[in-house]
Order: C-alpha cells, then structure tokens, then sequence
C-alpha cells in the first residue's frame, strides 16, 4: 500500500474529533485511539502531492490558478481523526480505520486509498491482505 505523510500530526498530545457535525463538540481523543477518515477527494488530491509541503504549495497555486489571486480558502488536504460516533456516521469500516489511526498516530503517515465503507468488498480485501 501507498502512504503520505501528514502534516498535522505530531509525535506528542491527543488529538480531538474532527467531524463538525458530530454531537460530541470536538471530544478529545486519547492518543493513539479514534477513526482515521480518508475521503476520495483528499486521496485524488494527494496523488499529486505526497508531501505535507507540497500539498500546500499545490493547494495555494490551484486557487491562484482558479481565482487569479491569492483568496481565503479552506480545503481539507489530509485525513480526518473520528471519535467512534462520528465514524460510524460515516458508515466507515471501523476495524479499518482504528487500524489506520493507530499508523496515522505512530508514524504521521497515511493510507492513499478512500477508507473503506462498512461492509464493502474493498473492506473485506483489504481485510483479507491482514493474515
């Protein structure tokens, strides 16, 4: 499997739930614990740029490109951390993603493939590559 690296992540600290809608208002997340939520969009995104830096720069001169100027935006370029109520909101494969957090939490790095939808034949091959 392919990885890139995150760049909000740091090696000391909990973390905090970072689904806006959910009712937990943002709850703290022990370390090394939560959901790790990778959307399509991000790892579209990520193909291109693989490094924290480069992801950045890319996004500034995407918008430059689209807009002419440098504009305000706000677009998720990495994963997001999930409380347990938040994921299976999403309907993601929690077993996946606790896998893909406790990574995430080690070494900032991150899966470049969506997470996996509960259920779904992409959960249960990816599964299946475990034993």
């Amino acid at each position: 499997m392919e990885y890139f690296e995150d760049g909000t992540w740091s090696p000391k600290g909990n973390g905090r739930c970072g689904e806006d809608d959910c009712p937990c208002n943002h709850s703290e997340i022990p370390r090394g614990q939560g959901y790790l939520y990778v959307s399509r969009q991000v790892v579209e995104f990520r193909r291109r740029f693989r490094s924290h830096k480069d992801a950045v720069e890319g996004m500034d001169r995407l918008v430059r490109e689209k807009y002419g100027r440098p504009v305000s935006y706000a677009m998720r370029i990495g994963p997001t951390l999930l409380c347990r109520r938040a994921a299976k909101a999403k309907g993601i494969d929690l077993e996946i993603a606790a896998v893909d957090a406790k990574l995430w939490w080690v070494s900032g790095n991150v899966p470049l493939r969506p997470t996996p939808m509960a259920g779904s034949g992409l959960a249960t091959e990816e599964k299946k590559t475990w034993r």
